[in-house]
């Protein structure tokens, strides 16, 4: 048994993913390169406010609302979708420690990761069939390998 592609990328021409790389290329490098004048600025040198932290938050919560909307998407890939949003969610509520001890209490962002991340497990686990099957089916595209370079990258 082959791993077939998922639908959408059945139809998807060369040159459109060949437009899609590019445009990929052009923001990790634009997105670098705010990292480089950031770190060269001398000013707030990555704080809580600094450029970069402000881009990494923004970045995890852009992924966290996309895996949101494709767990909404059945035809998607429900379950995996779940559980790589939870974590983005999760990590996104980790980085902002700093402003949850400060202005909620010590330790929120520990009560708030659990909130989201138990329940997420406890669903993916109970399916997880579904859930192995959806990964498979997605094992060997362009986007999970540039999340895992990422994730591997960041973690």
């Amino acid at each position: 048994m082959t791993n077939s592609p998922l639908p959408s990328e059945a139809t998807i021409s060369f040159k459109a993913i060949c437009f899609r790389a590019f445009c990929y290329i052009l923001f990790v490098a634009g997105a670098m390169q705010l990292v480089m004048l950031d770190a060269q600025s001398g000013v707030d040198r990555f704080t809580e406010t600094s450029l970069t932290e402000l881009m990494q938050l923004t970045l995890l919560l852009l992924g966290a609302v996309m895996m949101g909307y494709l767990h909404r998407r059945p035809s998607a890939i429900p379950h995996v979708s779940l559980l790589m949003g939870a974590f983005l969610f999760a990590s996104y509520v980790r980085e902002n420690d700093y402003w949850l001890d400060r202005y909620v209490f010590d330790g929120a962002w520990q009560v708030i990761v659990t909130l989201v991340v138990v329940p997420a497990l406890f669903v993916v686990i109970r399916q997880r069939h579904a859930f192995v099957a959806e990964f498979k089916s997605i094992s060997n595209s362009l986007g999970l390998g540039m999340f895992t370079a990422g994730f591997l990258t960041t973690y």
